[in-house]
């Protein structure tokens, strides 16, 4: 389970991974959308609404109204929109690290659920008939720090 972090002051105190691609938020039994959370961390990174949107692939109006779903959830606005872009607003600056933690942490999550996670785990196993073991243990023996440095001797 990934559990956000709490933010004195604010509405959003808990959130939790629900297996569905959304956060359930404390007792309220709302949901946070990654894709608004994604949008957020993106505008508030690039400056502007029509900067993120390009780097995000998607048309300026549905980023527009992804934020304002996830203020709307958040109970306060993340942005102060000016002329020349945005910027964060105090509630936006203090959610912005942990909106990025839990990004990373749902990524992580996608990429230990599809077995992406780069180091295998576990142990391996295999029986062979005494009179062929020295065949196959000589050549597996030699091949293994190369091929898995991390893995322990062959006993």
């Amino acid at each position: 389970m990934i559990t956000g972090y709490p933010i004195a002051g604010h509405r959003l105190n808990r959130c939790s991974y629900n297996g569905l691609g959304r956060f359930d938020r404390g007792l309220s039994g709302a949901a946070m959308d990654l894709r608004g959370v994604r949008a957020f961390c993106s505008v508030a990174e690039g400056g502007s609404f029509s900067r993120a949107a390009a780097a995000l692939g998607v048309a300026q109006s549905v980023l527009s109204r992804q934020v304002s779903a996830l203020e709307g959830e958040l109970g306060g606005r993340l942005f102060h929109r000016t002329g020349r872009g945005v910027q964060a607003t105090e509630l936006g600056q203090a959610l912005l690290p942990q909106a990025r933690a839990l990004l990373a942490e749902a990524e992580q999550l996608a990429l230990e659920a599809r077995g992406e996670r780069g180091t295998p785990v576990g142990t391996v196993d295999f029986s062979v008939v005494p009179g062929c073991a020295r065949s196959f243990r000589d050549p597996m023996s030699s091949a293994r720090p190369r091929a898995r440095p991390s893995l322990p001797p062959a006993s």
